[in-house]
C-alpha cells in the first residue's frame, strides 16, 4: 500500500491559495479555487481535489503555459432578471463557476429561479462544490459542464463528447444533503488517469482503445504524460446491452445547456491543449413552490426510505447519493484529509518552486 499522510483542510486550503497568488493570481481568485479543491478532497472526490492543482492544464500548469488569465476581467454579455451569460475571461474556472453560481443564487432570492451560463470559461474540478452552494441556501442547485472529446457516442469508435458533469444538490432536515454528482462516462476520467499514473489496469467497460475496441489497459486512453493514447471513454452504461444511449444522451443535454446555450462551443469545438469549455449552473428557491419544512421532510422521508429498504445480496445496506460524501467530510474535518506519498510529493515539489513551505500549519 502507497503510504498516505493526513493533513487539516484549513492547512491545505492556505497553502493552495498561496501558491496561486504566488503566480499572480488574484487573491478572491485564489481562495476559490483553493476551497474548491479541498472541498473536494474533504468529501472523498479524490479525482477533483488537489491532484488536480500541480499537473492539471486548468491549475498551476495552466498558469504557467499561459492557458489560465491570473487576473481575469469577467463581464455580463446578456443578463435577464432570472438569467445571465458570464464571460470568465479565462481566469481560473473554479472561481468564475463560484461568481456565477452565487449570480444564480442571487436572481433565485429576487424571483425564485436563477440559471447562469458561462462562456470562455476553464475547468471547474467537482461539479457538486456549485449545486452544494445552493442547497445551504435552502434552494435546488445545479451544475454542468462540457469538456473536450474523451467520449465516444453509443455505437460510435472515435472520441466526439466530453464525459461533462452533472450534478444536482437538494437541502434536508436531519438527512445527509442529496448530491447527484455524476460524469456522464461509464466512470470519472480521473480514476482511468490515476489508475495510469499507478500502473494499474482497469475494468473492461470504462473505455475503448483507438480502433474503439474494449480494452483495460488505461494506457490505451492516457500516456506515460497523462495526455490522450487515442482511446476513449464509454458512455455510462458501458455498452448497447446495458442501455449506453442514456449516458450519451445526457452527455448532448450537458452540450445543449454548456456549450450551445453559452455560445462557447460543444465538445468537439473546444481547445483541447488549454481546456477552454463552457458550464451552466442554476439555484431553485424552494419556498416559492412550497414550505422549505415540508420539502426537507419529505425529502427525509424518502432518504431514509430508500436507506432502509432490503439490501441485496452482497450488499450491507442501500445508500442514498451524497450520504457517502457526507460522513467523510465528518471523518476528514476531525482526523484530516489523507494524500497519497506521490502527491505530497508533487505538492511539496510546487511550494519549494514558489517559496511556500507545504505540510505547516
Amino acid at each position: 500500500m502507497e503510504e498516505v499522510k493526513t493533513y487539516s483542510s484549513k492547512m491545505l486550503e492556505e497553502f493552495a491559495a498561496d501558491v496561486l497568488e504566488k503566480l499572480g493570481v488574484a487573491s478572491e481568485d485564489a481562495k476559490a479555487n483553493a476551497l474548491a479543491l479541498v472541498n473536494a478532497n474533504l468529501l472523498g472526490v479524490e479525482t477533483h481535489g488537489l491532484i488536480l492543482l500541480p499537473t492539471h492544464p486548468g491549475y498551476v500548469t495552466g498558469i504557467r503555459k499561459g492557458y489560465i488569465n491570473p487576473k481575469p476581467c469577467r463581464k455580463v454579455v446578456n443578463e435577464t432578471v432570472t438569467t445571465a451569460l458570464l464571460d470568465g475571461d479565462g481566469g481560473l474556472g473554479t472561481a468564475t463557476g463560484t461568481i456565477a453560481m452565487q449570480m444564480a443564487i442571487e436572481k433565485a432570492k429576487k424571483t425564485g429561479a436563477g440559471f447562469v451560463a458561462t462562456t470562455n470559461q476553464r475547468h471547474i474540478a467537482m461539479a457538486g462544490h456549485y449545486s452544494l452552494m445552493a442547497a445551504e441556501q435552502d434552494m435546488i442547485g445545479f451544475s454542468f459542464q462540457n469538456v473536450t472529446p474523451i467520449m465516444v457516442p453509443a455505437g460510435g469508435a472515435k472520441a466526439m463528447l466530453g464525459n461533462n458533469p452533472l450534478s444536482v444538490a437538494a437541502p434536508t432536515n436531519k438527512e445527509p444533503t442529496f448530491l447527484l454528482d455524476i460524469a456522464l462516462s461509464a466512470v470519472a476520467g480521473m480514476k482511468v488517469v490515476m489508475s495510469s499514473m499507478n500502473d494499474k489496469s482497469v475494468p473492461l467497460g470504462w473505455i475503448v482503445d483507438a480502433n474503439g475496441r474494449d480494452t483495460t489497459n488505461p494506457r490505451d486512453f492516457l500516456d506515460e504524460e497523462i495526455k490522450p493514447g487515442g482511446g476513449a471513454m464509454l458512455p455510462l452504461g458501458s455498452s448497447a446491452e446495458h442501455s449506453y444511449h442514456k449516458g450519451y444522451g445526457l452527455a448532448m443535454v450537458v452540450e445543449i445547456l454548456a456549450g450551445i446555450l453559452s455560445g462557447y462551443g460543444w465538445s468537439k469545438m473546444l481547445n483541447n491543449e488549454t481546456l477552454e469549455l463552457g458550464s451552466f449552473f442554476g439555484a431553485l428557491r424552494i419556498d416559492a413552490f412550497r414550505s422549505v419544512d415540508d420539502f426537507k421532510s419529505m425529502m427525509d422521508d424518502m432518504i431514509s426510505s430508500l436507506r432502509n429498504s432490503p439490501p441485496a445480496p452482497g450488499f450491507d445496506r442501500v445508500m442514498v447519493p451524497g450520504e457517502r460524501e457526507f460522513y467523510t467530510q465528518i471523518e476528514r474535518l476531525e482526523k484530516g484529509i489523507p494524500l497519497q506519498a506521490k502527491l505530497v510529493s508533487q505538492l511539496e515539489s510546487l511550494g519549494n518552486e514558489t517559496g511556500i513551505p507545504f505540510g505547516k500549519e
